[in-house]
């Protein structure tokens, strides 16, 4: 179960006195770093004596972290690393400033976990893998030397796709509950909301909303929107704000109710999961929108993923948190530049920082030092579902093997009424069935992100189960059913599958009263019990489902404990003689 963590302003500094390991790099290199990195990556003809340094973050021996540099009589800053065994660049943007005094933006815990990641190489309790410290050396060498850097100029690939500078104070923040503490009298909207905002205004979606949702806050009372009542005129929610908007007001007082904000005068918090929950129930965003925990991923396939919602134009609600068990921000990562470790992220703050920051992809021995980040991704407005091309469907027989790789299959729109982002390409398949019975299978795809859809039809609403490995349908009515296998995230991978189900109808059957058996737990891990309600049990035979014998057991009175702790996962046969009548049972293994 994914740990849902909440958005609160606060900034805490590590502080590790270590200085023996450390790689540092001046100012002079610094500004050349500068020069050159802003010419590839932006083209602007900088020279090194244009910028001037306007921070040094230090450690507590003393000893430069990092370097600001903004641009003499121009916007934009770039920080600077200050130890050569980081990558030489940590962010930086073409316009804007950067305000390196403010101790409370997100962007300021963000640069704290540059800045502990410095330390900890100082302390050598943190050592990067071979490939990495090869990539970052490559990297100073190339933005220190003139000849080479100004070779080639590379230019920005994807965004920023987010034009809005909202915040969460003043001009923002005027439906909001009233509090004398708080910024104009109220309180904070939430970043959970201003991003949820922000979002809504790059599609300028939806006209209106749908439902009703209340809550009661301890502070300040109660509060409910009917969202079906409500209409946004997004002509009237300037990117950039100069003065009171009510529209705008609404909005993002609308989205903080939506999301059972936590209010308060100093900072307002809300689960990023009830965020997503109420962009789907309430504001009509698509049903393949999801959450997903940068933990359950290895660095590439993460930056895969985020690279390919950004190539899609889907913005993603973007949170971060300083430690395992510290509140964190919400924000957006509307864009990436060159290669996908640099990311384009809007903090929320009016576009202070706003710019392209590194994304840390650090993998070291001893930590799972992925800086805790989450990501809503799959966001874009409702659409139709296209439905299945059903007419080219293909054949599946019982019980027969089934192979076969998504990259043959088509990409379809599938807004299924179903939590996960299947945007890749699919098969189908459909079989009929001749009279009820069960439905039952296996599934194994080349990773995890494919999976076996079960429909009785083609609309959004007649998913009957998502399966990654066995499945059991009871009791299946007869009719034709559809199989599609699908990926998320646009995945392509090989697969197979066995699905076994009434293939001819049942006739002859005589009317008699069949003795009572209990057969759990289902699906099964170590032991399967069974147990006799009446009757006895004379003999119990566990098969595959090929028919092949696995085991048998004679003279069960009144119930038995078998070990199927050595089975593979899967779909088994268990028949079971009792009072001279014969039952067969389907049993699921899944061993832990």
């Amino acid at each position: 179960m994914h740990l849902v963590k909440r958005c609160l302003f606060f900034y805490s500094l590590l502080k590790v006195v270590c200085t023996a390991s450390a790689q540092p790099a001046d100012t002079l290199l610094a500004k050349k770093i500068a020069a050159n990195f802003f010419y590839i990556n932006t083209g602007n003809n900088y020279r090194a004596d244009q910028f001037r340094v306007s921070n040094i973050n230090y450690d507590s021996g003393s000893l430069p972290v990092y370097y600001v540099l903004s641009i003499v009589e121009s916007d934009g800053f770039i920080i600077v690393s200050a130890d050569r065994r980081m990558y030489p660049v940590l962010a930086y943007s073409a316009v804007g400033h950067y305000f390196a005094d403010d101790r409370v933006t997100p962007r300021a815990r963000w640069m704290n976990q540059y800045s502990s990641d410095i330390k900890r190489l100082r302390c050598s309790d943190l050592k990067l893998y071979t490939a990495e410290l090869a990539r970052n050396t490559s990297a100073w060498l190339r933005y220190s030397n003139d000849s080479v850097a100004r070779t080639k100029r590379l230019k920005a690939t994807i965004g920023p796709l987010i034009q809005s500078k909202w915040a969460q104070g003043g001009l923002f923040n005027g439906m909001c509950p009233a509090d004398p503490a708080g910024p104009a009298g109220h309180v904070m909207v939430g970043c959970v909301a201003t991003a949820m905002g922000q979002v809504m205004r790059y599609y300028n979606y939806p006209d209106s909303g749908i439902g009703v949702h209340s809550y009661t806050h301890q502070n300040y009372g109660f509060m409910e929107v009917d969202f079906g009542r409500q209409g946004y005129d997004w002509s009237s929610m300037p990117h950039i704000v100069t003065d009171y908007r009510a529209e705008l007001n609404k909005l993002l007082y609308h989205c903080g109710v939506a999301c059972n904000m936590n209010y308060g005068p100093d900072g307002s918090s809300a689960y990023t999961s009830q965020a997503l929950s109420s962009l789907i129930s309430h504001f009509k965003y698509s049903r393949n929108a999801c959450f997903e925990d940068r933990s359950n991923y290895v660095d590439a396939d993460w930056i895969a993923m985020i690279k390919k919602e950004l190539d899609a134009g889907r913005p993603i609600q973007y949170a971060g948190f300083p430690g395992t068990s510290d509140p964190g921000h919400a924000f957006i990562c509307d864009g990436y530049q060159n290669t996908p470790y640099f990311l384009h992220f809007n903090w929320g703050w009016a576009g202070n920082d706003d710019g392209f920051y590194f994304l840390n992809d650090l993998t070291p021995d001893n930590y799972n030092f992925n800086y805790n980040h989450d990501a809503v991704i799959g966001l874009e407005p409702l659409t139709d579902f296209t439905g299945l091309d059903c007419s080219s469907a293909l054949p599946v027989d019982s019980g027969q093997d089934v192979s076969g790789t998504t990259a043959d299959g088509i990409s379809y729109i599938n807004n299924y009424n179903y939590y996960k982002h299947y945007t890749g390409k699919e098969l189908v398949f459909s079989f009929s069935t001749m009279s009820t019975g069960d439905i039952f299978g296996s599934f194994q795809g080349s990773d995890f992100k494919m999976n076996l859809l079960m429909l009785s039809g083609c609309s959004p609403d007649s998913i009957l189960l998502v399966c990654d490995s066995v499945f059991l349908l009871d009791d299946a009515p007869p009719g034709e059913y559809f199989i599609v296998v699908d990926s998320k995230y646009g995945y392509e991978g090989d697969f197979t599958m066995n699905i076994s189900y009434p293939a001819s109808p049942v006739t002859n059957v005589p009317l008699c009263q069949i003795p009572s058996v209990l057969v759990y737990p289902v699906p099964a891990s170590k032991l399967l019990y069974v147990t006799a309600m009446n009757g006895l049990i004379s003999r119990l035979t566990l098969e595959s489902i090929q028919g092949l014998n696995l085991s048998a057991f004679d003279n069960i009175n009144p119930s038995a404990a078998i070990d199927v702790s050595a089975l593979t996962d899967g779909v088994y046969l268990l028949k079971i003689c009792i009072s001279g009548e014969q039952i067969t049972k389907k049993i699921i293994i899944l061993n832990e």
